[in-house]
């Protein structure tokens, strides 16, 4: 993952869309957007007279000459860490203002990416393999941990674990003292992006349009989420949330909504037992059923499946609910869904 390969793809012009062939590095062009917009927001400006500053948002303002920067990350609205492509970090603290580019990835790579998931602790990784851990104020000697591909994104959402991928479709893990060696996790794809909710909650995507999972033990193997199109980035604020981003301008979230699939329910007999089944999709199985259904009949609430013996002949109209079983308590309707139906009893 040579130098000029980098540079090339992170300032080459967007394409109206990309192939599963085309390979970005680490989304750069978007998370080089995304680093200078939030530098931008950060750095003490005169605000331009823009559309973007009267939204609120600051004029651009220079923290960086010496390179294009990469990647920001900030775990706190007074602290934010921001890498560029030779290898310097720019860190704002309390007093709203950047400090000076510090040159601390001497190995010859440019940062791609750092995640910061404290204000004293960040990790950054470079298009050579190397990482280098702020911690408590100080820069830790860039260390080689992939030499077999260019890392792209690395994610830490605590202190004492971090994943990282790389443009050979590897994983590495950081468990608070070391990192393991790259393991294989997508043969044939490059890695472009990772973000873990937690310990035990990672998503990553490549160049492909697929997907992978990590649950703390191991990931998945890769699926297709996004046929045709690059996927550069991913972005997972919760185990229960994500949203992935490609060239082509695309947005696709996990999981999809949920929603109840039934359309119609088997009809039955006054006296005989009765079987019919509830199905969802979508949320975060498994689900929680509950339904206002005719006399003598009950529905599981763990399975959907409605049972027992119709007392009364006519056709009966009932509300079912599903829930799944992560409840968001601030979008309560994103993990509930309704639906009436009806059952005929002759």
């Amino acid at each position: 993952f040579d130098r000029l390969r980098f540079i090339r793809r992170a300032t080459q012009s967007a394409p109206t869309s990309a192939g599963a062939g085309t390979r970005r590095y680490g989304g750069a062009r978007a998370v080089l957007a995304a680093a200078l917009v939030a530098a931008a927001a950060l750095a003490t400006v005169p605000m331009a007279t823009t559309a973007a500053a009267s939204a609120g948002w600051s004029g651009p303002g220079l923290i960086d000459s010496g390179a294009g920067l990469s990647s920001v990350s900030c775990p706190t609205a007074k602290f934010c860490l921001a890498v560029d492509g030779a290898g310097k970090g720019v860190i704002h603290k309390r007093n709203m203002t950047w400090e000076t580019p510090n040159p601390i990835d001497t190995s010859g790579g440019g940062f791609s990416s750092v995640s910061c998931a404290t204000t004293l602790f960040c990790a950054s990784v470079d298009e050579t393999g190397h990482e280098v851990t702020y911690a408590y104020g100080k820069w830790f000697r860039a260390t080689s941990i992939d030499s077999g591909g260019g890392l792209s994104s690395v994610s830490c959402p605590t202190a004492k674990f971090c994943v990282a991928v790389d443009a050979a479709g590897n994983t590495l893990t950081y468990d608070g003292a070391a990192w393991s060696g790259p393991t294989g996790s997508d043969p044939g794809h490059a890695l472009d992006a990772v973000s873990c909710a937690s310990l035990s909650s990672c998503i990553a995507v490549d160049n492909s349009g697929n997907a992978l999972s990590y649950d703390g033990t191991g990931w998945s193997s890769p699926a297709s989420i996004d046929p045709g199109n690059v996927l550069d980035a991913v972005s997972c604020p919760t185990a229960y949330f994500c949203v992935a981003v490609d060239g082509a301008g695309n947005a696709l979230s996990f999981p999809t909504p949920l929603a109840i699939t039934t359309t119609s329910l088997p009809g039955g007999t006054v006296g005989h037992t009765y079987t019919g089944t509830l199905t969802a999709t979508g949320g975060n199985s498994p689900y929680t059923w509950s339904a206002s259904l005719p006399r003598g009949l009950k529905v599981n609430k763990s399975t959907g499946a409605i049972s027992g013996t119709a007392k009364r002949t006519g056709t009966f109209t009932f509300t079912a609910t599903v829930l799944d079983t992560k409840i968001r308590t601030k979008f309560p309707t994103q993990n509930r869904a309704t639906k009436r139906l009806s059952i005929t009893i002759s």
